[in-house]
């Protein structure tokens, strides 16, 4: 009688895979093909479409890009943020208009290049075994593709998905010089890491990141001078930054985010994850549950054969430094975050998305079995689509429902106040010229928000012409009814909640009620949409 040979999982290392494990071969083959197709135009559908109108870093995203390139700088020194997004959605919107549709499409293209992008790097980290690197360059493409996180940013007038674009190809552009040194791969370093740099400022962390990793990678002698080289571009690249400097620390002292509040770094962490796989709902938690089990899968695990699969808690060479800048990039910006620099915002980690996408892409070919494969591929895809499904009809402002309430009635020369003036962004756009509008406390157009010592401006704002402090609900308000006058509406945009204002923005109706008691509520805040917002109308 046989004995039974049980396999030495210690000492294993990853065979390679066989012509049995080509994924497109068969019927099972020829339908993941055509999975693959579907998922993609479905992608490309949710990458366009989007019911809801733009949100307020949307719309001043917008307000800020149109305006003439001269004033880009100024506006930016008050805004905090760097220019490479605004220049290229002003030369975009200088040819398609400044629609929501027109706007958000410079996103959406950026969306659809991540894809390819994706491939590649997924491809590379599969290493010499070209049926490993197709299967992970696909299921890479297909995590990214139907991530209701990138099909978010995507769809938004936002830098995000440029972020994520450039990172993946400035892993593709290290990785190329790594091997080959050469001035034009040594300056696609460079070139990346300046449109890094010019596009977020977590760019700094990654790029910090991937700098230890290098150096600790030439002292073992395992790079030798290439890991110097690629160095050496980053850091070229980075010096290209010295331009935008004195901007930079001018907005680190004076705009930040003031509208943020702490987040401890598991927190907030927990919370990212969450935003990976679109934030709620059962098929976000499916979601997350699948990409934080493949992700760890790309770390440390590889298929020994069919049957079983073999963690190795050492890590495994192709995903062991894509995880670590990944990792690293978080770990400082939650970390920054939480004593005070920058915020735990779940968008500004886009900038490893995709990188960490690959990893995923990396966990499922660490699944013995091809059948396997295709169903956690199946789960990911399907709980993802779900997701940007959600995107696309979900509401992110009540920016609509409230221009629409004031357009129905309004006259001419009527008023049109919003508290905070962060609710004047968006409804703006819809509310119609004809109208007078001013934002609180600085009775400024809503159009453009100045963050420049935020929070202390919304204690004590003075402006010629006007008597006390408008940062005082009621001598604003008593402003806002000498402008009414006694024939004109005063219609209010307010919402309670936001740092920084505390009760000033609710006080305030109790305030104009005194003045005017024929008010009436139009819209009522419904606090499932991501922007939130109450109209009042009070009548002379």
């Amino acid at each position: 009688m046989g004995t039974r040979v049980e396999p030495d999982l210690l000492n294993a290392a990853p065979p390679p895979l066989d012509l049995d494990d080509e994924p497109f071969a068969g019927l099972l083959g020829r339908l993941f093909a055509l999975g693959i197709v579907v998922a993609l135009l479905a992608s490309v559908v949710l990458r366009f479409k989007t019911r809801s109108p733009l949100w307020e870093d949307e719309a001043l995203t917008v307000n800020i890009a149109k305006q003439p390139l001269s004033r880009l700088h100024g506006l930016l020194r008050h805004d905090g943020s760097p220019p490479l997004y605004y220049v290229m959605l002003h030369v975009w919107m200088k040819v398609l208009g400044t629609s929501n549709t027109a706007a958000r499409a410079l996103s959406g293209v950026i969306g659809l290049l991540t894809l390819p992008a994706a491939w590649f790097v997924g491809r590379r980290i599969g290493g010499n075994d070209r049926l490993r690197g197709t299967w992970i360059a696909w299921a890479s493409v297909l995590v990214v593709a139907t991530s209701p996180y990138a099909i978010r940013y995507s769809t938004e007038v936002r830098m995000y998905e440029l972020e994520t674009l450039l990172a993946l190809v400035g892993y593709l552009a290290v990785a190329n010089a790594l091997e080959r040194p050469t001035l034009p791969w040594l300056a696609a370093v460079a070139v990346v890491t300046a449109g890094l740099v010019y596009t977020q400022y977590w760019a700094f962390y990654l790029i910090g990141a991937v700098l230890v990793a290098l150096v600790v990678l030439a002292r073992r002698g395992v790079l030798g001078p290439s890991a110097w080289r690629v160095a050496g571009a980053i850091v070229v690249g980075g010096l290209t930054f010295v331009a935008w400097l004195p901007t930079f620390l001018y907005q680190s002292r004076h705009t930040g985010t003031p509208w943020a509040e702490k987040t401890s770094p598991p927190m907030a962490a927990y919370r990212l994850l969450l935003g990976f796989a679109g934030q709620r709902g059962v098929a976000a938690y499916t979601l997350v549950i699948g990409l934080l089990g493949l992700a760890t899968l790309g770390l440390f695990g590889f298929a020994f054969d069919r049957v079983n699969t073999v963690l190795d808690w050492r890590t495994r060479p192709p995903a062991r430094w894509l995880a670590f800048a990944t990792l690293s990039t978080v770990v400082i910006g939650l970390c920054l975050a939480y004593v005070g620099i920058g915020a735990p915002a779940i968008r500004y980690p886009s900038i490893i998305f995709g990188l960490f996408a690959v990893i995923v892409g990396a966990g499922v070919v660490a699944l013995g079995s091809r059948l396997g494969r295709y169903a956690v591929l199946a789960v990911v895809v399907a709980t993802g689509i779900v997701g940007g499904y959600h995107n696309a009809t979900r509401l992110r402002t009540q920016a609509s429902q409230v221009a629409g309430a004031i357009n129905a009635e309004a006259k001419t020369g009527d008023v049109v106040v919003y508290c905070p003036d962060q609710l004047g962004l968006d409804a703006s756009r819809l509310v119609a010229p004809t109208l007078r509008q001013y934002a609180f406390p600085t009775m400024a157009a809503p159009q453009i928000v100045n963050w420049v010592d935020y929070e202390q401006r919304n204690q004590v704002f003075h402006v010629p012409g006007v008597a006390g402090n408008l940062a005082d609900p009621a001598v604003f308000a008593q402003e806002m009814l000498r402008l009414a006058g006694p024939e004109h509406n005063i219609w209010y945009v307010w919402s309670d909640g936001y740092k920084t204002f505390g009760t000033k923005c609710g006080d305030m109706v109790d305030i104009f009620r005194k003045q005017r008691p024929h008010a009436t509520r139009l819209v009522q805040e419904d606090l499932t949409v991501f922007e939130s917002e109450n109209l009042h109308r009070f009548s002379p």
